[in-house]
């Protein structure tokens, strides 16, 4: 989630005089740059001499935004709509600055007041989307995310997100259109090659799941999720060397992930490998996944294992 990024024309800086046109000009410069403590400095100074102007109040909230600074943020882009209540920009930002605080519900607030401000902004509507679909009203999400790929018809994480959103609701069909519209219109989206995979592996199809998986890696080696998620299509298929190997490479990669210690000494029971079934089921109880760990304890001939 980003705020948008409002470059104007000094000129719309009313009143403004020199010397805030100068401080203003430096903290953009800065802001570019990556200096977002420095672009504050300048946007303050540009403040003080000139108070009225929304834009510099939105500007330095987009700093404090890339901060990770969201109260202050927020309280500049309010700042700004107090001065102009039909500033587009700044509600836009606003409720991207919610959704960052995992306020999804004021996210979606803002959202709509920007969209009736500015009804053609695709972001908006994406973003409105994802704050429905965190808070499971998938329909919803649907609606926003038809509405970002009519403004935008060549997005392709709008279609992924779609995707998502018809997964949620258990139309695999409909979500295997999107993720391929994804791949088609963005052919190294990583996350639609693992979204479709796992689509695939939901419908049975585990052969072709994991040559989506196969992909997705190979674009983004570093995900302990889609290690994790081949690996399984493989204990599906009875390939348990190469799903052990899999969930291995997830939990090199995130050795907190509970369910792959739990699949990984499931799969090691599978070949009898009971010691080190039995120190995985352990290690995922301790990290939230007992499953494992009580059906070996209700089964006796197990429990010299543990």
């Amino acid at each position: 989630m980003r705020a948008l990024i409002f470059l104007s024309l000094i000129t719309t800086i009313v009143f403004a005089t020199d010397q805030a046109i100068e401080r203003y000009e430096s903290a953009q410069k800065a802001f570019e740059r990556g200096e977002y403590n420095k672009a504050i400095d300048d946007y303050s100074a540009a403040i003080k001499l000139n108070p009225n102007a929304p834009v510099i109040y939105n500007a330095r909230g987009i700093a404090y935004f890339n901060l990770n600074d969201q109260t202050k943020a927020i309280e500049d882009f309010n700042k700004a709509l107090s001065l102009d209540s039909k500033y587009a920009d700044a509600r836009y930002n606003l409720a991207n600055a919610y959704y960052q605080l995992n306020d999804y519900k004021k996210a979606i607030e803002g959202y709509d007041q920007a969209i009736k401000l500015d009804p053609k902004r695709a972001e908006a509507y994406y973003n409105r989307g994802a704050a429905y679909l965190v808070l499971k009203e998938a329909n919803k999400a649907i609606e926003s995310y038809d509405q970002a790929i009519q403004l935008k018809p060549n997005s392709a994480r709008a279609y992924y997100a779609r995707g998502e959103a018809y997964r949620v609701l258990g139309d695999l069909h409909k979500a295997l259109e999107d993720f391929d519209r994804a791949i088609k219109l963005d052919p190294k989206h990583a996350k639609a090659y693992g979204a479709r995979g796992a689509t695939r592996a939901n419908l049975n199809d585990n052969k072709a799941a994991i040559a989506d998986y196969d992909r997705a890696i190979e674009l983004d080696p570093n995900s302990a999720l889609t290690h994790y998620y081949r690996a399984s299509a493989y204990h599906q298929l009875g390939d348990l060397k190469k799903a052990i190997e899999g969930y291995d490479r997830s939990l090199a990669l995130d050795p907190t992930y509970a369910r792959a210690y739990s699949n990984r000494g499931s799969a090691y029971g599978q070949l009898n490998s009971l010691p080190q079934a039995a120190s995985d089921a352990k290690k995922a109880c301790e990290l939230g996944d007992c499953k494992l760990l009580e059906f070996m304890r209700k089964n006796e001939y197990l429990l010299i294992y543990l």
